[in-house]
This record gives C-alpha cells, structure tokens and sequence, in this order.
C-alpha cells in the first residue's frame, strides 16, 4: 500500500506516544462509549441480522453463529501466516477466563470482552442496519463506508501500540481489537446473498413459519442447526488458503465481495419477478440462491439439517464466507502493515493549527485549517487526518512539489452539545459547541408624547424591543395602562435584531395614567376640555362687573360735583 496514505496516521499520535499529557490521550480512554454516537442511526424495519451470532436453543453453539466463524477463521488463518502480525487479536481472543465464547451485548470492557464477543455488536447494541447491506438495486448502500471508518480505526490504534511497543493488553491494541471485531460483521454481512439486492420475496413469510421469520431471516439463521455449524466450520479450515495481499482500497474490496457474491465471479445481472410482480434487476448468484431457498424451504428439504438448504446452495454459501474470510485476512494484514508505515519518516510539516470560531452553535460550522508544506526533495500526496474524539472524521490528500505550501480546512458540524478533542497530523485542540441561547427580548427607550392631553385626544407611546438570545422568536408586545393590558402585538424578531414598537391611545376621562411596558414605565395626564359656556358667561360676568364698577365711578363723581356745588 501507498505510504504516503497513512503517513497522517503518525503525526496525528506521535504526542500521545511520547506520553505528552495531551486531551486526545484522555479520549481514547473512552473510545468506545464515544464511537457508538458516531455510528448509530435508525434501525431499519427489515430483518437483517445477516448471518447468525448464534441460537440460544443451540445446545452446542447459543453465542456461536456464522459471524463468529467467519472472525474465528480469519483470525486463525493471520495467526498462522504471521503470529507477530496477529498478536493484538491474540491478545483478546479469550476472556479473562480463558473461554473463546462471547455473548450477545455490547461487549467494550463489559462481559467476556474478547474477540468473538465484539463480532455481534453491530447487532445487538449498536443496530445500525443500513450500513450491513450493499444493494446493488437499492440506495442500501452504507456497509463499505463503515467498513472503511472501521479499518482506519483500527490502523490509527495499531499505530500508537507499535509505538509504545506493542505492550499486551494496552488500551490501544484493545481498541484495535475491538474495532477489528466490529468490521467482521459488516463484512461477513456481504457474503449473504440477501444483502446484496433486495426483493419482496425475501423478506417475506413462509406458510411454515415457526419463528415469525421471513425467507431471508430463515437462510441466515433461524434454520441453521449445530450440524450445518460444525460441517460448514470443518470446510473452512480444510478450505485451502490463498496469497495473503494488501488491500489498496477497504470500500472497493467491499464493494466487490458484494458484486460477487451477488452475481457471481463475473458480477451478472439477470432479470428477476418478484413476489409482487415488479421485474427487478438482481445478480445471477442471488436469483439462483434466492429460488433454490425459498423452494427448498417450502418443500420442506433440508441439508445437514438446515431446512430451506441442499448441497448446491451449501457450496455456493461456503464460497460466498470462503470469500470474506479471504477478504478480512486481507484487511487485518494491511491494518497492521499500514501502521508500520507510520512509522517511516514524512517530509511534509503540519502547522499554523486554527480554529474558527473556537465557540459555536449547534448546526454551526466549525472550521480547523492548518498549513502543510512539502520539505521533501519530491512532488508527492499527503494525507492529512482531522481525529476528533479519537475518531476518524475524515482525511484530505493534498499534493505538493518541493518547497510548496497550502492551507487545509476542514469544515465540521455538530448537533450535540460538547466540548470536542480533535487532532490533525499532531495537532491538538479543543471546539466547543453549545445549544444557542433562548430568544430574550428587551424593552428599551420608552417615549410618551404628548405628556399632558385632553381628554380625547391621542397619546403615542414608542418602546423599542431587543432580541438579546440567539435564536428568532415571537415577541407579543404588550402594553399596560394602570395595570390593566391595553393592547397587544406580535411581532418575529432574530438573533440581535430590534425593532421600535408604537402605540396610540386615546382617553375620555381626565386623569393620570400611569404606562408599563415589560419594566419601562411612564405617565401621561389628560384633562377635561374647558365648557365654552363657561367661557361666556365669565365674559359676561366680567362686563357686568365692569360696568357696574363704571357706573359706580359715575356716581361718585356726580356726587362729588353735586357736593362741590352746594358748598360754593
């Protein structure tokens, strides 16, 4: 496999192999509680726990179905080509107790924790059961991108243990181990004919139906007996076994255990009428496996004691888990090889780490930018991994010639709110993400004009509202008039944005009203209006009072020059 592709494996976990107390070192110690949030997703209403994790009315074999044969064999067959390279399943094939038998739970630091035990999680704890199929007529389509986030899981911690010299028993190689185990299920999964296409037909119930299963539930599972386990175990082991190789691309080698199973070595494709009469396009491989099951299966003809199964479908079944044995032998040797790659020297520098914004809302976008440089003396492909919560997010390949440089953003969402540890080729930091805050709306700057009216005339009353929160919302504006509620009004305001509020009333009784507006307060005053009566009688009150004040005048004079009169 190309170096140059997991070179970013290195770098991104060189400061934990130095025992540089960093953030990341503390998420991997919880790597596996944090995995299971990047992994589930709503569970499809299909059954598909393809291949069984055994039958608890198994006298022989309760835990030990076809996923633990197809890991137990390919793990049997890398301990044999390359003990060392197998060493890290080794080290958790049996439980503390020496038993190789797992269970049925979630199975990271709980209950037997060894390696037949993490096979059966995507089924019983994680069910994220979209991601188990490659439908060639479906968009179903999601097991060779977990096969992928799996395999680099498991090379980022094979990295870090042969760092730390492959120490039995570590964190790392147990995360190693037990991602490893999880993707045997997603690929063991491909080589059952039933999730590689779909049809009606099976996924439907057969008239004999004792399980309240359908076809495809019955070919996996509910019909295989302890016979057909030990029979189908025998030939794998006796099955001769072919050139261990790298694996260039994890999607296509899934992807293509898909396409032969389906449609054989070739990949055909055949026409196929389904149960409901659509004509669909199946693969040659699962047409012949689909009708020889469901007509086996309704005659009552069994093999090895398997209903539904006779000899040919056996072999073309032995060959399809011979296949993903073959394609996980693969897999484990590249894991651990690319991990060794790591280790060779890189000539391209990381630096310039930045996070914008360091805080941000839920369905924000975060972005983590670095600077790479190409100090090599050639033009070469570097891969720069972003790690965030020991995880791999994703990867950017960026070529280079000699003395070039360029920056690399990743941008990343969250809807949950954290605090996340990422990594990039070595470089740590932290992001936060945080719920936005509730819509707060305050009222600011009331205004009342005129202060003193009279009586019917209008009053406006302005208040301006804010929206301190971060979220947009309904604000009801209301406004209170001697403690009563006045009027209202709605009103959308966003995150920041404010708007002026106004309002006109008018008063038909003199008074002092008192105004309230959610905390801003204020009076206004109206008067009676004047009676224009009033007005005239006062006129005329005062021009009688004028006059007789006159004719007073007039009086007194007259008397005065009566007086003076008589004197003389």
């Amino acid at each position: 496999m190309n170096n140059r592709r997991y070179t970013y494996v290195w770098k991104v976990y060189s400061s934990i192999a130095y025992g540089r107390p960093t953030r990341l070192k503390k998420t991997f110690s919880f790597l596996a509680a944090l995995f299971l949030m990047s992994i589930v997703v709503g569970a499809s209403s299909l059954e598909v726990y393809a291949w069984g994790n055994g039958r608890s009315t198994s006298k022989n074999y309760p835990y030990y179905g076809i996923h633990d044969i197809i890991a137990d064999i390919a793990y049997q067959r890398l301990k044999s080509y390359n003990a060392t390279i197998a060493k890290w399943i080794t080290d958790y094939y049996n439980s503390s107790s020496g038993s190789k038998w797992g269970d049925y739970a979630y199975s990271f630091n709980r209950g037997p924790d060894n390696w037949l035990s993490y096979t059966d999680d995507p089924d019983s704890y994680y069910q994220d059961y979209n991601n188990h199929f490659y439908e060639a007529n479906t968009a179903r389509r999601g097991a060779p991108a977990r096969a992928k986030t799996l395999y680099n899981w498991v090379v980022a911690n094979l990295t870090m243990w042969i760092r730390a010299g492959m120490r039995p028993k570590s964190n790392e190689e147990h995360k190693a181990a037990y991602a490893a185990g999880l993707l045997t299920h997603y690929i063991a999964d491909l080589s059952q004919y039933g999730h590689t296409d779909y049809t009606e037909q099976d996924h439907t119930h057969p008239s004999y139906d004792p399980e309240d299963a359908t076809y495809h539930s019955y070919y996996e599972s509910e019909s295989i007996s302890d016979t057909f386990i030990d029979r189908l175990t025998a030939d794998l082991e006796a099955y001769p076994e072919p050139a261990v190789l790298m694996v260039e691309n994890v999607s296509y080698a899934a992807v293509k255990l898909a396409g032969q199973v389906r449609g054989g070595v070739n990949g055909s494709s055949v026409s196929y009428v389904d149960k409901n009469g659509v004509n669909r396009s199946v693969g040659l491989d699962y047409r012949e496996m689909l009708t020889r099951f469901v007509r086996n299966y309704d005659s009552g003809e069994s093999y090895l004691g398997a209903r539904g199964c006779d000899f040919s479908l056996y072999n073309m079944s032995l060959r399809n888990i011979e296949s993903a044995v073959e394609t996980l032998v693969n897999l484990f040797y590249s894991a651990y090889h690319d991990a060794e790659e790591v280790m060779k020297p890189s000539s391209f520098i990381v630096n310039g780490l930045s996070v914008k914004p360091s805080e941000a809302l839920v369905n924000q976008t975060t972005t983590i930018s670095v600077n790479v440089t190409n100090r090599g003396g050639t033009k070469e492909t570097h891969a720069v991994l972003l790690v965030i919560e020991g995880v791999v997010e994703t990867s950017m390949d960026v070529t280079l010639s000699l003395g070039e440089s360029t920056r690399v953003n990743f941008e990343v969402i969250r809807d949950t709110p954290a605090t996340y540890d990422f990594d990039v080729a070595g470089l740590s930091g932290t992001f936060v993400v945080r719920m936005p805050k509730p819509a707060e709306f305050v009222v600011s700057n009331l205004t009342i004009k005129p202060a003193e009216v009279t009586v019917g005339n209008p009053v406006a009353i302005q208040f301006k509202v804010t929206n301190t929160g971060e979220v947009q919302d309904t604000y009801e504006a209301t406004l209170v008039i001697n403690n009563s509620t006045e009027t209202t009004r709605d009103m959308v305001l966003g995150p920041g944005m404010w708007s002026l509020v106004n309002f006109t009333v008018t008063k038909n009784a003199a008074g002092t009203y008192n105004v309230n507006a959610q905390g801003q307060s204020g009076t206004f005053l109206v008067r009676d209006v004047f009676p224009i009566w009033l007005l005239y009688v006062g006129f005329v009150g005062i021009v009688i009072a004028f006059s007789s004040v006159m004719m007073m005048t007039r009086k007194r004079g007259r008397r005065r020059k009566r007086f003076k009169n008589v004197k003389k």
